[in-house]
């Protein structure tokens, strides 16, 4: 604002200008160009347009009904981008069936009253078309009775800023635009349809007796800007979220803080139905106050590290959101089981013991990551192949947790042993058994012969 002139009636608004017509007029194919760039939509051999408007104001317009290249246009926008398009209804006293972009779907189209509160002497007009009326302005009998808008003073190169006091549907489509600007200050996320209903439900009715109250073919009422607004729920506005920094693998819910209001905007506090969502799943909360919130977040929320956004939902106005930190922990494992295996042994399990392991926890061995199983976060189980344990020695055994944080952790040692020598002397042990076993046979045998020889000698 420069303290001179007129105020706008989003006067924080910014405008992005775009020309789509010039002295001598355009085609459809330039406005439906400037329209898709203005909602940020690419044009072929057009930089990207990087500040996308919310709400596109028409105020032009063309006889005949709707063309396919304005509505593919309004289509694009209004349901791909989720931009509002306010349309003029035209100036022809006629309907607006006969007035392009005006007869289009999916737009605002605008009728202009006058002073009175009635539809204007030029204003088009349509009991199916128009959705509303604003002031567009009636200059006959005063200049004064007109809106005032800028204007150049230039009349053949650019001049001195000035103002003059115009009519036409032209006035009247800003009007809403604004309105619809300031609607979306409150709540960044309302739709086209939303503003449209609200746009309607609140606008004041017209007088008994006036022309647009017994023909309605000038849309729901009088635009009401102060209903309008007041009627939209403002967004809820987070400044902080405590702790900012969790850690992965919690056992059990954690609870948060959310804190904050919106400074430019009385009445944008969290509501006692408010809901706070992690990653737009809604959480169990608690309303504090109107400043404050506490959810629980579940074990699942916890399970591995990440970046998670934070939002707070007041109905279907949702808030600003904040990034919050879930951190891994460094794994510490203490043991292995086994810890020692036999050279040249089949595949088998290894089972890791210790602490600050996530379903996200990878084993390695050597280095190298094996199959890995989470069983607790006190526990993880590891594939070993056959081929780990092919030669006599020792392997070192890590658990890497994935950033963020993280890391690696220090290595337990696996020993893979020589197979061992006493089940060879066991068999030795076997064989001296049976030259015993002979020896005392022969023995027996030696000791028979001695006594059958005493006793020949004895009988003779």
């Amino acid at each position: 604002m420069n303290g001179f002139g007129v105020a706008g009636v989003d006067w924080a608004a910014k405008i992005l200008p775009v020309r789509v017509l010039g002295r001598c007029g355009g085609t459809l194919s330039d406005i439906a160009d400037g329209m898709r760039w203005a909602a940020g939509l690419p044009v072929v051999g057009v930089p990207d347009n990087l500040n996308p408007a919310k709400v596109l104001n028409l105020s032009l317009g063309g006889g005949g009904p709707c063309a396919a290249t304005y509505q593919n246009a309004i289509n694009d926008i209004v349901l791909g981008r989720s931009v509002t398009v306010v349309v003029a209804a035209g100036n022809d006293a006629t309907n607006a069936a006969n007035a392009n972009p005006a007869s289009c779907a999916g737009v605002i189209t605008v009728a202009a009253n006058n002073r009175g509160g009635d539809l204007a002497y030029y204003s088009n007009f349509s009991t199916t078309l128009i959705e509303i009326s604003a002031p567009g302005g009636d200059i006959r009998a005063s200049a004064t009775n007109g809106v005032l808008s800028t204007l150049n003073a230039g009349t053949t190169s650019v001049g001195a800023d000035n103002y003059q006091y115009y009519q036409g549907t032209s006035m009247a489509a800003p009007h809403v635009a604004g309105i619809a600007s300031l609607m979306l200050s409150r709540n960044p996320s309302l739709t086209p349809a939303e503003i449209l209903s609200i746009i309607q439900s609140t606008a004041r009715p017209f007088a008994p007796g006036t022309r647009c109250a017994s023909s309605r073919d000038c849309g729901a009422g009088i635009i009401n800007a102060a209903a309008a607004v007041a009627a939209v729920t403002p967004a809820p506005f987070i400044s902080a979220v405590n702790p900012s920094t969790l850690l992965a693998g919690a056992q059990a819910p954690v609870d948060i803080t959310v804190s904050g209001s919106d400074p430019k905007f009385v009445g944008a506090e969290f509501v006692p139905s408010a809901v706070v969502r992690w990653n737009g799943a809604d959480r169990p909360t608690n309303f504090v106050s109107a400043n404050q919130l506490t959810a629980t977040l579940t074990v699942a929320d916890l399970a591995i590290g990440g970046f998670p956004i934070v939002t707070v939902a007041n109905g279907s106005a949702v808030s600003n959101g904040v990034m919050v930190s879930v951190v891994n922990p460094a794994p510490l494992p203490t043991s292995l089981d086994p810890s020692t295996v036999t050279v040249g042994g089949p595949d088998f399990t290894l089972t890791v013991n210790g602490s600050g392991f996530l379903q996200n926890s990878v084993v390695h061995l050597n280095g190298s990551a094996r199959g890995t199983t989470y069983v607790s976060n006190l526990t993880l189980t590891a594939t070993i192949a056959a081929a780990d344990i092919a030669t006599v020695g020792t392997a070192n055994v890590t658990v890497v947790n994935p950033t963020p944080a993280g890391g690696t952790s220090a290595p337990q040692t696996l020993t893979i042993a020589q197979a061992s020598g006493g089940g060879g002397g066991g068999g030795g042990g076997g064989g001296g058994g049976g030259a015993v076993g002979w020896l005392t046979l022969a023995g027996l045998f030696v000791a028979a012969l001695w006594r059958r020889r005493r006793e020949s000698w004895t009988k003779a």
